[in-house]
C-alpha cells in the first residue's frame, strides 16, 4: 500500500473539498462572515444576493429550501459563534463527499456494484469517460422519461460534467438505499453541495482515480482508515498546537487529537488471542490455529492452573458462533472490527456454514461497535458491509446493517420532567415508567460526544417506550406545545434507545484502541467526568477506557487493547495496576517506542495485551518484549520469531513496590525487595519550577562572577550575602558522578522576584514547589528525563534545583556516595528498568532500590 501517495492526496482534498464546499456555500448567501440577506428584487420563487462580484448570484426552487435548512443549522445553537458554526458546517460537507467519493471508488475497483458499471473511471485501460457517463442506460439506475432526455442532451451539447454530477448523485441516492446509514438521506443539503468535474486534472475525482493505484483498494478495505486518518492530519496539528498554548481540546476536536490507524499486525494479534482464543479454548482446532499466526499459545501451567482453564473451557464448548460477541468501543473507522470479521468467517466456516451465512450471520450476531465521530463511524458501516459484500453477492438485497453506531447527544430536547409546568396536567397523561425512561436518555446523553462509550447505562426495558410515544403521536393533541415536544423526542428517541443497548450489553470480548490523551489536555467537563466516575484512571484517556471496556466484557470473556505503557510503571496507576492484576493478564507484546509508523521519537511507548475477565491465581502469562527494534516492521518480525518471549504470575508483581508489570525480574531480583529499601537513607525531592526560565535562569558565563553566590549551606547565608545569582541543577546531558553545572538562578532576596511572578493571562502566581529546608544542601542530583541509563552526579553544598534536576539527601556524606554509587552501577540500573522503565526518573523511582 502506498501511503506516501495516501496521505499527499487526502491531506490536498481536505484543502480542495473545502474551497469547493465554501463556493457552494457562498451561491446560497451563506459565507464565512454572515448569511446575505435577499436583494430587494428577491421573490418567494426566486432570490438574489450580492457577494460583491459585481453580479447578484440567484437560487430557486431546491436552493432555496436548502438555504433555510442551512441558516436553521448554522443559527441554531446559540452558544457556538457564527464563524465555528460555519467551520463547522463545511469541514462537515467537505468529509462527506470525501467519504462518499472513497467509497465509490472502493466499490468500482473491487467490482461491488450490482450493474457491474464504474462510476469514477472506466475498467477499460486509457478511457477518460467513467462507464456510467459512456453508457447511462446500460447501468441498474433509474430514470423518470424527462430524465433520459435531459441526458441524451447533455451527450449532444458535451457537457459531460454536469452529467457525470446527475449520474453519480443518482449512484449516491441508489447506495443510500442499500446503506441508508452510510449515504445518508438526510436532506437535499449535502446533494447542493455535489459539484466535481472528472475531466479537470486538477479535481478531486481526476486525482483520486489517477493518483492512488488501484492495487490499494483491492480487497483492502483498510485503506479506507488511512484515507481518513491522514485527511484529519493538518486538523490534529491544529489541535496539538492550540494545546502548546494550554487551549484544551474541545470534544468536536477529541476524535482530530486521537485518532491514530491501528497497525496491521497489531490488530490481528489482538483480534486473535482474543476472539480467536475465546473459541479455540472451547474448540480446539489446530488449522484454525496454525491460520492465525500472531496467535500466542498458553504457557505450560501447574496442574491447578490447568484444572481451572479446563473448567473454562468446558463453558466456552457450549458456544456457538452467534454467540461471540465482539465490541469495539473506540471503532474508528472499523480497522479492528473488520479483521474480526475475518477471523469470524474462519470460525464459521470451521463449522460447514457456507461464506454467504456466515457473513449474514456476522452483521446480525458478532460485530458491534460505538464512536464519537460521525464519519468515522460511517466508514466503520461502510467496512463492514464491504466485508459482507465480499462473501455475499446479494448482500444489497437483504436489508442487512451493521450493529455499530456514532453517540449522539440529547442536547436541544426538554424533559417531560421540565414540562410539567408548561402545560396543563389534565391535557395529556403520560405514563410514569416511559417518562422516567425518556428523561434517563436525555440527562444520560447531554454533551455524550464529550464521553462516547465511556458513559454507563443500566439496562432497561426500552422497547415498550418507542410505541409509547408513537401511540401518543397517533392520538394526537390539541395542544401545539406538547405536540412538538412529543414530536421532536419521538424523531430523536430512537437513535438514543440504540446506542443505549449497546452501552449497557455485555459482550464476549471487547477490542480496541483508545484514545490517548493527558488529563492536562481535557476540558473542564470530561475533567469533572473522569475524576467523578473513574478516580483510579482520570489521568489519561487510555487508562479510563481500560477500566471502562473490563465493564464491557462478560464474566470469563476476554478484553485486548493497545495503550500507552506508562499504566505498567508509574505511580498514578498503581490503583489501575491493582485492578488489572485482579484479573488474568494472558499474554502481552510488550512494543515500547516506534510501534507506529506515524509516530516518531521516544515518548509515545505502547504495549497490547489481553486481559481475561476472570483472576486464575499462578496463571503463567506469556510476555513478548518487543521493545528494542525502532521500527514497527522490526517489532512484528521479532514477535514471530517467538525470541524475548518471558512467562510471569501476577502475584509476583505485588511483590515489588507499587506493583510495576516487570515481567522480565528473576526471582533472585524480586526476593531483595524483602530487605531494606534505599529509601531508608535516601530522601528525594523533585525541585521547584520557576515558570519562566528565560527569565530567572542563566548559563553560568553570561552572568558577572562577583554577582554569583557559591557554596552557602543554607538560605539565610544566601540572603545576607545580598547576591542575585546562585547555582542551579537543571538536569541536563548524560553525564555520570559529577558536573552538568551549567546554570544559575535569579534568588535574590530569597527569590521574591520568582515567587511573585504572576501569569497576566489569569493573574496566578505561576512558580511553585521551593526547596524549602533542603536548599543549598549536599547531596546527588539526575537528569528527570532520559532516553537512555539514568546518570546520577555529586552535589555539593550551594546548589538550588530545579524540577528537572531532581535531588536525593542523606544524613552523612557515607550514605550520600552509597546511594550514588548504587544508582550509577549496573545493578541499580536494572532494578531502574522496571521500576522506573519509561523516559521520566521519578523521586519515588529513586527510593525503591
Amino acid at each position: 500500500m502506498n501511503k506516501t501517495a495516501i496521505r499527499n492526496f487526502a491531506t490536498w482534498a481536505r484543502v480542495t473539498l473545502q474551497e469547493a464546499m465554501r463556493q457552494r456555500a457562498g451561491l446560497l448567501g451563506i459565507t464565512p462572515s454572515d448569511i446575505k440577506e435577499p436583494l430587494p428584487a428577491s421573490t418567494p420563487e426566486i432570490q438574489y444576493f450580492d457577494l460583491g462580484t459585481g453580479t447578484p448570484v440567484s437560487i430557486e426552487g431546491p436552493g432555496i429550501r436548502v438555504r433555510k435548512k442551512l441558516t436553521e443549522r448554522l443559527l441554531q445553537d446559540h452558544d457556538i459563534d457564527y464563524g465555528t458554526a460555519y467551520r463547522t458546517l463545511i469541514e462537515n460537507m467537505a468529509s462527506t463527499w470525501f467519504n462518499r467519493l472513497i467509497a465509490i471508488r472502493y466499490m468500482e475497483v473491487n467490482d461491488y456494484f450490482p450493474d457491474h458499471i464504474r462510476t469514477l473511471s472506466s475498467d477499460v485501460s486509457g478511457k477518460v469517460d467513467p462507464d456510467l457517463v459512456s453508457t447511462p442506460f446500460d447501468s441498474d439506475l433509474e430514470f423518470t422519461t424527462a430524465e433520459k432526455q435531459q441526458i441524451l442532451d447533455w451527450k449532444d451539447a458535451n457537457q459531460n460534467d454536469e452529467l457525470f454530477n446527475f449520474l453519480l448523485l443518482k449512484r449516491c441516492h441508489q447506495i443510500g438505499q442499500w446503506m441508508p446509514d452510510f449515504f445518508e438521506g438526510d436532506d437535499d443539503a449535502s446533494d447542493f453541495f455535489l459539484q466535481f468535474s472528472y475531466i479537470d486534472p486538477n479535481g478531486v475525482v481526476y486525482h483520486l482515480v489517477h493518483d492512488l493505484p488501484e492495487d490499494d483498494f483491492q480487497d483492502q478495505v483498510q485503506i479506507i482508515g488511512w484515507l481518513y486518518q491522514y485527511y484529519n492530519s493538518e486538523l490534529k496539528d491544529e489541535v496539538f498546537a492550540n494545546l502548546k498554548k494550554n487551549v484544551k481540546v474541545t470534544k468536536e476536536n477529541i476524535p482530530a487529537a486521537t485518532q491514530l490507524f491501528t497497525p496491521d499486525w497489531i490488530v490481528r494479534y489482538m483480534v486473535e488471542n482474543s476472539l480467536g482464543r475465546l473459541w479455540l479454548a472451547g474448540h480446539p482446532d489446530d488449522a484454525l490455529q496454525a491460520k492465525w499466526k500472531y496467535y500466542v499459545p498458553d504457557a505450560p501451567q501447574d496442574a491447578s492452573v490447568t484444572a481451572e482453564l479446563d473448567t473454562l473451557k468446558a463453558d466456552y464448548a457450549k458456544l456457538q458462533p452467534e454467540d461471540l460477541s465482539l465490541i469495539d468501543c473506540c471503532s474508528g473507522s472499523g480497522h479492528i472490527l473488520a479483521y474480526a470479521f475475518d477471523v469470524l468467517m474462519d470460525i464459521y466456516d470451521s463449522q460447514g456454514y457456507t461464506p454467504r451465512e456466515a457473513a449474514q450471520s456476522i452483521l446480525e450476531h458478532n460485530l458491534y461497535g460505538l464512536d464519537i465521530d460521525d464519519r468515522a463511524w460511517q466508514l466503520t458501516y461502510f467496512s463492514l458491509m464491504m466485508k459482507a459484500r465480499q462473501y455475499d453477492r446479494r448482500l444489497f438485497s437483504r436489508d442487512l446493517r451493521p450493529q455499530v453506531c456514532a453517540i449522539e447527544e440529547s442536547n436541544g430536547l426538554t424533559k417531560w420532567s421540565d414540562m410539567r409546568g408548561q402545560v396543563e396536567a389534565e391535557q395529556m397523561t403520560l405514563e410514569e415508567q416511559f417518562v422516567n425512561l425518556a428523561d434517563e436518555l436525555i440527562d444520560t446523553f447531554h454533551d455524550a460526544k464529550n464521553y462516547g462509550s465511556l458513559l454507563q447505562v443500566a439496562p432497561a426495558n426500552y422497547d415498550g417506550l418507542l410505541d409509547y410515544m408513537q401511540q401518543l403521536l397517533n392520538e394526537g393533541c390539541n395542544n401545539l406545545f406538547l405536540s412538538g415536544w412529543l414530536q421532536e423526542v419521538a424523531e430523536r428517541m430512537p437513535q438514543l434507545i440504540r446506542q443505549v443497548k449497546l452501552l449497557s450489553r455485555k459482550y464476549w470480548v471487547c477490542v480496541t484502541n483508545p484514545p490517548y490523551l493527558g488529563a492536562g489536555n481535557f476540558n473542564a467537563a470530561l475533567n469533572k467526568f473522569s475524576r467523578k466516575y473513574f478516580p483510579d484512571s482520570k489521568a489519561d484517556f487510555f487508562a479510563i477506557f481500560m477500566e471502562r471496556c473490563n465493564l464491557f466484557v462478560k464474566k470469563n470473556g476476554f478484553q485486548s487493547m493497545i495503550t500507552q505503557h506508562s499504566w505498567m510503571f508509574l505511580a498514578r496507576f498503581e490503583k489501575l495496576r491493582f485492578k488489572v492484576q485482579q484479573k488474568t493478564i494472558v499474554n502481552m507484546a510488550h512494543l515500547g517506542p516506534r510501534a507506529f509508523e506515524e509516530i516518531g521519537g521516544e515518548v509515545v511507548q505502547t504495549t497490547s495485551f489481553v486481559l481475561l475477565n476472570y483472576h486464575i491465581h499462578d496463571y503463567l502469562g506469556t510476555y513478548c518484549r518487543l521493545t528494542d527494534p525502532m521500527t514497527q516492521r522490526g517489532k512484528e518480525n521479532l514477535f514471530l520469531s517467538k525470541d524475548r518471549r518471558y512467562t510471569a504470575k501476577v502475584e509476583d508483581f505485588a511483590r515489588i513496590p507499587g506493583k510495576p508489570i516487570a515481567y522480565w525480574i528473576s526471582e533472585n531480583m524480586i526476593s531483595k525487595f524483602d530487605g531494606a529499601m534505599l529509601g531508608k537513607i535516601l530522601t528525594t525531592r523533585e525541585g521547584m519550577a520557576t515558570a519562566d526560565n528565560d527569565r530567572f535562569l542563566r548559563q553560568w558565563f553570561e552572568v558577572d562572577y562577583y554577582r554569583i553566590g557559591y557554596n552557602f549551606k543554607n538560605i539565610d547565608e544566601a540572603v545576607k550575602s545580598c547576591k542575585k545569582w546562585f547555582p542551579y541543577n537543571k538536569g541536563g546531558e548524560y553525564r555520570k558522578w559529577y558536573g552538568n553545572h551549567d546554570y544559575v538562578v535569579n534568588w535574590e532576596n530569597n527569590g521574591y522576584e520568582i515567587k511573585n511572578n504572576v501569569d497576566l493571562k489569569t493573574g496566578r502566581i505561576r512558580s511553585h514547589n521551593y526547596n524549602g529546608e533542603f536548599a543549598f544542601k549536599k547531596g546527588i542530583t539526575w537528569s528527570a528525563l532520559s532516553v537512555s541509563r539514568i546518570s546520577v552526579r555529586f552535589v555539593n553544598q550551594g546548589f538550588l534545583f530545579d524540577s528537572k534536576g531532581a535531588r536525593g539527601f542523606t544524613k552523612n556524606d557515607d550514605d550520600t556516595y552509597y546511594a550514588l554509587g548504587l544508582i550509577n552501577s549496573v545493578v541499580g540500573a536494572k532494578y531502574l528498568s522496571f521500576i522506573a522503565p519509561t523516559v521520566d526518573f521519578k523521586v519515588g523511582d529513586i527510593r525503591f532500590h
